[in-house]
Protein backbone atom coordinates (compact mmCIF):
# COMPACT_ATOMS: atom_id res chain seq x y z
CA UNK A 1 0.00 0.00 0.00
CA UNK A 2 1.10 3.53 -0.91
CA UNK A 3 2.88 5.12 2.05
CA UNK A 4 1.22 8.89 3.14
CA UNK A 5 2.68 11.68 4.89
CA UNK A 6 0.50 11.80 7.37
CA UNK A 7 1.80 15.18 8.52
CA UNK A 8 1.58 16.50 5.12
CA UNK A 9 -2.45 14.93 4.75
CA UNK A 10 -3.12 16.82 8.24
CA UNK A 11 -1.01 20.37 7.18
CA UNK A 12 1.10 20.15 10.41
CA UNK A 13 4.90 20.15 11.07
CA UNK A 14 6.29 17.17 12.61
CA UNK A 15 6.59 18.95 15.69
CA UNK A 16 3.18 19.36 16.19
CA UNK A 17 1.51 19.42 19.50
CA UNK A 18 -1.44 16.54 20.07
CA UNK A 19 -4.00 19.47 20.47
CA UNK A 20 -2.10 21.19 16.91
CA UNK A 21 -3.03 17.84 15.40
CA UNK A 22 -6.82 17.53 17.01
CA UNK A 23 -7.56 21.12 15.93
CA UNK A 24 -6.25 20.45 12.40
CA UNK A 25 -8.38 17.25 12.05
CA UNK A 26 -11.22 19.14 13.35
CA UNK A 27 -10.89 21.70 10.84
CA UNK A 28 -10.26 19.50 7.55
CA UNK A 29 -12.79 17.02 8.63
CA UNK A 30 -15.66 18.98 8.98
CA UNK A 31 -14.71 20.96 5.36
CA UNK A 32 -14.52 18.10 3.50
CA UNK A 33 -17.11 15.36 5.42
CA UNK A 34 -19.44 13.76 3.07
CA UNK A 35 -22.44 15.51 4.68
CA UNK A 36 -20.83 18.78 3.99
CA UNK A 37 -20.05 17.59 0.24
CA UNK A 38 -22.86 14.76 -1.28
CA UNK A 39 -21.44 12.91 -4.05
CA UNK A 40 -18.19 14.78 -4.18
CA UNK A 41 -16.25 11.35 -4.53
CA UNK A 42 -12.73 13.38 -3.96
CA UNK A 43 -13.81 14.76 -0.93
CA UNK A 44 -15.04 12.07 0.59
CA UNK A 45 -11.66 9.99 -0.24
CA UNK A 46 -9.90 13.18 1.32
CA UNK A 47 -12.21 13.23 4.27
CA UNK A 48 -10.82 8.77 4.49
CA UNK A 49 -6.83 9.88 4.33
CA UNK A 50 -7.72 12.56 7.15
CA UNK A 51 -9.23 10.72 9.43
CA UNK A 52 -6.50 7.51 8.61
CA UNK A 53 -3.54 10.36 9.48
CA UNK A 54 -5.47 11.96 12.54
CA UNK A 55 -5.63 8.41 14.26
CA UNK A 56 -2.09 7.60 13.61
CA UNK A 57 -0.89 10.80 14.42
CA UNK A 58 -2.77 11.80 17.93
CA UNK A 59 -1.79 8.08 19.30
CA UNK A 60 1.30 8.41 20.71
CA UNK A 61 2.77 4.74 20.20
CA UNK A 62 1.37 4.67 16.83
CA UNK A 63 3.32 8.39 15.67
CA UNK A 64 6.32 7.09 17.51
CA UNK A 65 6.37 4.12 15.54
CA UNK A 66 5.62 6.07 11.88
CA UNK A 67 8.07 8.42 12.94
CA UNK A 68 10.55 5.83 13.12
CA UNK A 69 9.95 3.48 10.71
CA UNK A 70 8.47 5.53 7.93
CA UNK A 71 6.63 3.29 5.06
CA UNK A 72 7.41 0.25 6.97
CA UNK A 73 5.20 0.88 10.43
CA UNK A 74 2.14 -0.71 9.32
CA UNK A 75 4.45 -4.37 8.84
CA UNK A 76 5.95 -4.24 11.94
CA UNK A 77 2.58 -3.77 13.79
CA UNK A 78 1.82 -6.63 11.92
CA UNK A 79 5.50 -8.27 12.90
CA UNK A 80 4.33 -7.62 16.42
CA UNK A 81 0.87 -8.76 16.41
CA UNK A 82 2.38 -12.20 15.14
CA UNK A 83 4.65 -12.82 17.91
CA UNK A 84 7.73 -10.87 16.64
CA UNK A 85 10.28 -9.48 19.50
CA UNK A 86 12.28 -7.19 17.75
CA UNK A 87 12.55 -3.99 18.28
CA UNK A 88 11.52 -1.10 15.83
CA UNK A 89 15.12 -0.42 14.50
CA UNK A 90 16.07 -3.99 14.25
CA UNK A 91 13.23 -4.62 12.52
CA UNK A 92 14.26 -1.34 9.94
CA UNK A 93 17.72 -2.58 9.86
CA UNK A 94 16.22 -6.56 9.20
CA UNK A 95 14.38 -5.18 6.67
CA UNK A 96 16.61 -2.95 4.61
CA UNK A 97 19.53 -5.68 4.25
CA UNK A 98 16.43 -7.94 2.48
CA UNK A 99 15.85 -10.02 5.70
CA UNK A 100 11.99 -8.82 5.87
CA UNK A 101 10.19 -11.95 5.11
CA UNK A 102 12.40 -13.27 8.05
CA UNK A 103 12.13 -11.08 10.03
CA UNK A 104 8.11 -11.41 9.46
CA UNK A 105 7.71 -14.62 10.41
CA UNK A 106 8.97 -14.69 13.73
CA UNK A 107 7.71 -16.20 16.16
CA UNK A 108 4.01 -17.92 14.70
CA UNK A 109 4.92 -16.41 11.32
CA UNK A 110 3.57 -18.59 9.27
CA UNK A 111 0.63 -18.99 8.06
CA UNK A 112 -0.52 -15.81 10.22
CA UNK A 113 -3.56 -13.32 9.53
CA UNK A 114 -1.35 -9.92 9.06
CA UNK A 115 -4.56 -8.43 10.60
CA UNK A 116 -5.79 -10.78 13.38
CA UNK A 117 -4.73 -8.52 16.75
CA UNK A 118 -4.76 -5.08 15.05
CA UNK A 119 -8.16 -4.71 16.15
CA UNK A 120 -7.50 -3.27 19.54
CA UNK A 121 -8.30 0.09 21.28
CA UNK A 122 -7.03 3.55 19.69
CA UNK A 123 -5.28 4.54 23.09
CA UNK A 124 -5.19 7.90 23.04
CA UNK A 125 -6.98 8.50 19.48
CA UNK A 126 -10.22 10.08 19.00
CA UNK A 127 -12.58 8.59 21.32
CA UNK A 128 -15.84 7.09 19.69
CA UNK A 129 -17.71 9.60 21.22
CA UNK A 130 -15.48 12.63 20.44
CA UNK A 131 -15.88 11.13 16.84
CA UNK A 132 -19.87 11.03 17.01
CA UNK A 133 -19.77 14.48 18.02
CA UNK A 134 -18.24 16.00 14.98
CA UNK A 135 -19.65 13.11 12.39
CA UNK A 136 -22.54 11.83 13.90
CA UNK A 137 -23.50 8.57 12.63
CA UNK A 138 -21.62 9.02 9.40
CA UNK A 139 -18.41 6.49 9.47
CA UNK A 140 -15.13 8.06 8.29
CA UNK A 141 -13.31 5.30 7.99
CA UNK A 142 -11.75 3.70 4.67
CA UNK A 143 -12.28 -0.13 4.37
CA UNK A 144 -8.06 -0.60 4.70
CA UNK A 145 -8.26 1.63 7.80
CA UNK A 146 -11.47 -0.27 9.24
CA UNK A 147 -9.28 -3.78 8.57
CA UNK A 148 -6.04 -2.28 10.52
CA UNK A 149 -8.02 -0.71 13.47
CA UNK A 150 -11.13 -2.17 13.81
CA UNK A 151 -14.89 -1.20 13.72
CA UNK A 152 -14.53 2.10 14.65
CA UNK A 153 -18.31 2.99 13.35
CA UNK A 154 -19.38 0.07 15.37
CA UNK A 155 -17.80 1.28 19.18
CA UNK A 156 -20.15 4.41 18.32
CA UNK A 157 -22.93 2.55 18.87
CA UNK A 158 -22.74 2.43 23.07
CA UNK A 159 -25.26 3.75 24.82
CA UNK A 160 -24.47 7.61 25.14
CA UNK A 161 -26.75 10.17 26.74
CA UNK A 162 -28.31 12.79 23.83
CA UNK A 163 -26.84 16.26 22.85
CA UNK A 164 -28.33 19.00 24.94
CA UNK A 165 -30.38 21.60 21.89
CA UNK A 166 -31.01 25.01 21.82
CA UNK A 167 -33.75 27.06 20.91
CA UNK A 168 -34.26 31.39 20.56
CA UNK A 169 -37.69 32.16 21.27
CA UNK A 170 -38.05 36.60 21.81
CA UNK A 171 -40.77 37.73 24.04
CA UNK A 172 -42.50 41.09 24.73
CA UNK A 173 -41.58 42.90 28.41
CA UNK A 174 -45.37 41.64 29.30
CA UNK A 175 -44.78 38.39 28.73
CA UNK A 176 -41.65 38.21 30.65
CA UNK A 177 -43.29 40.35 33.10
CA UNK A 178 -46.33 37.50 33.36
CA UNK A 179 -45.10 35.05 32.24
CA UNK A 180 -46.34 32.85 29.04
CA UNK A 181 -46.13 29.46 26.85
CA UNK A 182 -44.61 28.99 23.35
CA UNK A 183 -44.43 26.65 20.81
CA UNK A 184 -41.04 25.57 19.21
CA UNK A 185 -40.23 23.31 16.44
CA UNK A 186 -37.30 21.63 17.18
CA UNK A 187 -35.89 19.17 14.18
CA UNK A 188 -34.27 15.79 15.55
CA UNK A 189 -30.30 15.26 14.17
CA UNK A 190 -32.33 12.60 12.31
CA UNK A 191 -34.23 15.57 10.27
CA UNK A 192 -37.77 14.58 12.46
CA UNK A 193 -39.60 17.95 12.97
CA UNK A 194 -41.31 17.92 16.57
CA UNK A 195 -43.47 20.37 18.29
CA UNK A 196 -42.51 21.10 22.14
CA UNK A 197 -44.40 23.60 24.28
CA UNK A 198 -42.45 25.38 26.89
CA UNK A 199 -44.03 27.23 30.04
CA UNK A 200 -41.78 30.80 30.13
CA UNK A 201 -41.67 31.55 34.08
CA UNK A 202 -42.57 35.28 34.82
CA UNK A 203 -39.80 37.84 35.70
CA UNK A 204 -37.18 36.24 33.08
CA UNK A 205 -34.87 38.67 31.69
CA UNK A 206 -32.80 39.02 28.61
CA UNK A 207 -30.44 36.07 27.69
CA UNK A 208 -31.86 33.81 30.46
CA UNK A 209 -31.59 30.43 29.59
CA UNK A 210 -34.42 27.74 30.66
CA UNK A 211 -34.06 24.35 30.88
CA UNK A 212 -36.30 21.58 29.79
CA UNK A 213 -34.82 18.33 31.13
CA UNK A 214 -35.21 15.13 28.73
CA UNK A 215 -36.34 17.39 25.65
CA UNK A 216 -32.73 17.27 24.00
CA UNK A 217 -31.25 15.04 21.06
CA UNK A 218 -32.28 11.78 21.94
CA UNK A 219 -29.64 9.07 23.06
CA UNK A 220 -28.34 5.72 21.66
CA UNK A 221 -28.08 2.37 22.87
CA UNK A 222 -30.81 3.20 25.18
CA UNK A 223 -29.21 6.26 26.94
CA UNK A 224 -31.12 9.72 28.12
CA UNK A 225 -31.72 12.22 26.15
CA UNK A 226 -30.29 15.36 26.47
CA UNK A 227 -31.89 19.05 27.32
CA UNK A 228 -33.29 21.75 25.44
CA UNK A 229 -32.35 25.00 26.52
CA UNK A 230 -34.63 27.73 25.61
CA UNK A 231 -32.48 31.53 24.89
CA UNK A 232 -34.71 33.86 25.64
CA UNK A 233 -35.03 37.46 24.06
CA UNK A 234 -36.87 40.28 25.29
CA UNK A 235 -37.60 43.17 23.08
CA UNK A 236 -37.02 46.51 24.25
CA UNK A 237 -40.44 48.23 25.32
CA UNK A 238 -41.66 52.38 24.48
CA UNK A 239 -42.21 53.26 27.97
CA UNK A 240 -40.69 50.97 30.54
CA UNK A 241 -36.64 50.34 31.09
CA UNK A 242 -35.69 47.56 32.95
CA UNK A 243 -32.98 47.60 35.80
CA UNK A 244 -32.85 44.41 37.09
CA UNK A 245 -35.95 43.41 38.63
CA UNK A 246 -36.88 47.44 38.66
CA UNK A 247 -38.75 49.62 35.99
CA UNK A 248 -38.46 52.96 34.76
CA UNK A 249 -40.54 55.57 32.85
CA UNK A 250 -41.28 58.61 31.90
CA UNK A 251 -44.58 60.92 33.19
CA UNK A 252 -45.16 64.00 31.71
CA UNK A 253 -46.24 66.58 34.41
CA UNK A 254 -47.02 70.27 33.87
CA UNK A 255 -45.37 72.85 34.85
CA UNK A 256 -48.30 74.15 37.73
CA UNK A 257 -48.47 70.50 39.38
CA UNK A 258 -45.14 70.48 39.76
CA UNK A 259 -44.72 73.74 41.57
CA UNK A 260 -47.77 73.17 43.39
CA UNK A 261 -48.10 69.61 43.81
CA UNK A 262 -50.81 67.02 42.48
CA UNK A 263 -51.75 63.89 41.37
CA UNK A 264 -51.12 61.84 38.32
CA UNK A 265 -51.85 58.74 36.64
CA UNK A 266 -49.56 55.92 34.85
CA UNK A 267 -50.13 53.44 33.50
CA UNK A 268 -48.30 49.77 35.01
CA UNK A 269 -47.14 46.38 32.85
CA UNK A 270 -50.00 44.81 35.04
CA UNK A 271 -52.36 47.02 32.84
CA UNK A 272 -53.76 49.22 35.34
CA UNK A 273 -52.92 52.84 36.01
CA UNK A 274 -52.10 54.16 39.86
CA UNK A 275 -52.34 57.64 40.92
CA UNK A 276 -48.88 59.29 41.86
CA UNK A 277 -48.88 62.24 43.90
CA UNK A 278 -46.79 64.96 43.00
CA UNK A 279 -45.07 66.71 46.22
CA UNK A 280 -44.89 70.64 45.54
CA UNK A 281 -41.73 71.83 44.36
CA UNK A 282 -40.95 68.67 42.26
CA UNK A 283 -37.52 69.12 39.79
CA UNK A 284 -37.50 67.88 36.41
CA UNK A 285 -36.28 64.80 36.18
CA UNK A 286 -36.49 63.38 39.93
CA UNK A 287 -38.07 59.81 40.20
CA UNK A 288 -40.65 58.93 42.42
CA UNK A 289 -40.62 55.39 43.70
CA UNK A 290 -43.40 52.86 43.82
CA UNK A 291 -42.58 49.75 45.67
CA UNK A 292 -43.26 46.56 44.48
CA UNK A 293 -44.73 47.53 41.00
CA UNK A 294 -41.42 46.38 38.85
CA UNK A 295 -40.73 43.09 37.47
CA UNK A 296 -41.41 39.69 39.50
CA UNK A 297 -38.02 38.20 40.88
CA UNK A 298 -37.28 34.99 38.61
CA UNK A 299 -36.67 32.52 40.95
CA UNK A 300 -39.13 34.13 44.25
CA UNK A 301 -42.25 35.27 41.77
CA UNK A 302 -44.48 36.61 44.58
CA UNK A 303 -41.57 39.29 45.51
CA UNK A 304 -41.01 42.29 43.06
CA UNK A 305 -39.00 45.31 42.19
CA UNK A 306 -39.51 48.68 42.05
CA UNK A 307 -41.10 51.34 39.06
CA UNK A 308 -39.38 54.61 39.22
CA UNK A 309 -41.85 57.33 37.75
CA UNK A 310 -39.25 59.64 36.40
CA UNK A 311 -40.64 63.60 36.41
CA UNK A 312 -40.46 65.90 32.56
CA UNK A 313 -41.66 68.66 33.15
CA UNK A 314 -43.88 70.16 30.61
CA UNK A 315 -44.15 73.93 29.59
CA UNK A 316 -47.06 75.70 28.77
CA UNK A 317 -46.95 76.97 24.87
CA UNK A 318 -49.33 79.18 23.21
CA UNK A 319 -49.49 82.16 25.95
CA UNK A 320 -51.23 85.00 24.75
CA UNK A 321 -50.76 88.76 26.41
CA UNK A 322 -52.14 88.82 29.55
CA UNK A 323 -50.46 84.95 30.62
CA UNK A 324 -46.62 86.36 29.38
CA UNK A 325 -47.62 89.23 31.64
CA UNK A 326 -48.66 86.98 34.31
CA UNK A 327 -45.76 84.73 34.13
CA UNK A 328 -42.87 87.88 33.86
CA UNK A 329 -44.75 89.30 36.90
CA UNK A 330 -44.13 85.82 38.63
CA UNK A 331 -40.20 85.84 37.00
CA UNK A 332 -39.73 89.20 38.47
CA UNK A 333 -41.15 88.42 42.33
CA UNK A 334 -39.08 85.17 41.82
CA UNK A 335 -36.03 86.94 40.65
CA UNK A 336 -36.51 89.72 43.84
CA UNK A 337 -37.40 87.02 46.31
CA UNK A 338 -33.96 85.42 45.19
CA UNK A 339 -31.71 88.80 45.95
CA UNK A 340 -32.61 88.30 49.63
CA UNK A 341 -31.15 85.15 49.30
CA UNK A 342 -34.48 82.94 49.52
CA UNK A 343 -33.53 81.05 45.70
CA UNK A 344 -32.41 78.08 45.80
Amino acid sequence: MEFRDYYAVLGVPKTASSKEIRSAYRKLARQHHPDVNPGNKEAEERFKEISEAYEVLYDPEKRKLYDTLGPQWREYERYREAGGTASPSEFAQATTAGAGAGAGAGRGGQGFDPFAGARRSTRGAASPDDLHDIFGQESPYSDFFSSIFGDVQGTTRRARRGGDVEAQVELSLEDAFRGTTVQLQITDPTGTPRTIEARIPPGVRDGSRIRLAGQGAAGRGGAAAGDLFVVVSVRPHPRFRREGDDLRTDASVDMFTCLLGGVIRVPTLKGTRLEVRIPPDTQNGQAIRLKGQGMPHLRHPERAGDLYVEVRVVLPTGLNAEERELVAELADRYEHHGEKGGAR
